[in-house]
């Protein structure tokens, strides 16, 4: 996945092969008699003619190294609420475990392609959704079957309590899993509609389920009752949902591009500019910790990033180049606000700083 090279004067490059990107360049000053190459995390060693031996990581460049899951797109990315522990999945069926700078652990899920991955709020064991089952990750253990699903998995959520989990559904249903039983205690469904995109977001009696099922509407549910409250003018079948941590603002994107965010507390609605690339999607969403910042990724290279508005005027969105190694298509950010997790399709996560003030 990864080269390197060097010249006769010194200057040593390390390439993402399959995208072209150069991840660093730097000169060692001395003539370059042999490279050796770690992919985890990616980092060059010199050896000049005369013995002496320099180590070169991406870590300068890129704040913190990437990391490579496999040569499959990553599907989702999932930070621990406690520390600075992230999980990701893709494609090829690669469950990773990492830390900024640190070689990540990787385990093979074998109950077919994972489709999300979410850290538990206590942050000790974390869930994996395949289209058939739901998988628990605890430790440093293999990752173990707790519940068969009747009807594809498609999207997957905790309660703020972590005693239940949230299954979103080809079929429709939101299969609600007591944790500790690991049994289904409820199915909140709306016929013949998969469920698209699911989140949780609100802080205690206000915490809700919000669900996207494939029209222009999202539909909260109480985590109880499943009484239902309706958000409409949202895009054509939304691709990615996401709420602030405080439950004051949702988000969701749709297959045509378009990015709708509304207040909840009066459901005032905020069109955000749509994608300029000739085939616009929305891939991914994402608030900050503090809910002042809204980032988008898909489609191409570029994320996208809209303050969160303090009045009733649409906010401007700010373009970002060159911060993965791929196409985005997944993004978490930490619980402190401090760094970015980005996976691409070219199966790599990325953390980068994030200090859009400074």
């Amino acid at each position: 996945a990864f080269a390197a090279s060097a010249d006769r004067y010194g200057a040593v490059q390390l390439w993402h092969r399959r995208t072209g990107r150069r991840l660093l360049q730097a000169d060692v000053h001395h003539r370059v008699a042999a490279l050796a190459l770690t992919i985890d995390p990616p980092a060059i060693g010199a050896m000049g003619a005369d013995g002496a031996l320099t180590r070169l990581g991406v870590a300068g460049a890129l704040h913190h190294a990437p990391t490579l899951l496999s040569e499959a797109a990553v599907r989702a990315v999932s930070w621990a609420p406690v520390g600075r522990t992230w999980a990701a999945v893709d494609a090829a069926g690669v469950l990773a475990v990492g830390q900024p700078g640190l070689p990540a652990r990787r385990w093979a899920v074998g109950v077919g392609p994972p489709v999300a991955v979410a850290w538990h709020p206590d942050g000790q064991s974390l869930a994996v959704l395949t289209e058939g089952a739901v998988l628990l990750q605890q430790g440093s253990g293999t990752p173990q079957r707790v519940f068969s699903l009747g009807a594809a998995g498609r999207a997957l959520a905790w309660a703020g309590d972590g005693q239940r989990l949230l299954v979103g559904l080809e079929d429709g249903g939101v299969q609600v899993l007591d944790t500790t039983t690991w049994a289904s205690v409820a199915r909140p469904t709306r016929a013949g509609r998969p469920v698209d995109a699911l989140a949780v977001g609100g802080v205690g009696g206000d915490e809700r389920i919000y669900v996207a099922q494939g029209d222009e509407e999202i539909v909260a549910l109480h985590p109880r009752t499943f009484e239902a409250r309706i958000f409409r003018g949202g895009p054509g079948r939304s691709r990615a949902l996401t709420v602030s941590p405080d439950g004051q603002w949702l988000a969701a994107g749709g297959a045509d591009g378009a990015v709708t965010l509304w207040r909840v507390r009066d459901g005032r609605t905020f069109a955000l500019a749509r994608s300029p690339e000739p085939a616009p999607r929305v891939d991914a969403l994402a608030f900050a910790p503090d809910g002042a910042w809204l980032v988008r990724a898909g489609p191409g290279p570029r994320l996208r990033v809209w303050p969160t508005p303090d009045d009733d005027a649409a906010p401007t969105g700010l373009g970002l180049d060159g911060l993965s190694m791929a196409e985005p298509r997944a993004l978490a950010f930490a619980p402190d606000g401090g760094a970015l997790a980005i996976g691409d399709a070219a199966g790599v996560v990325t953390v980068l700083p994030w200090a859009p003030d400074g």
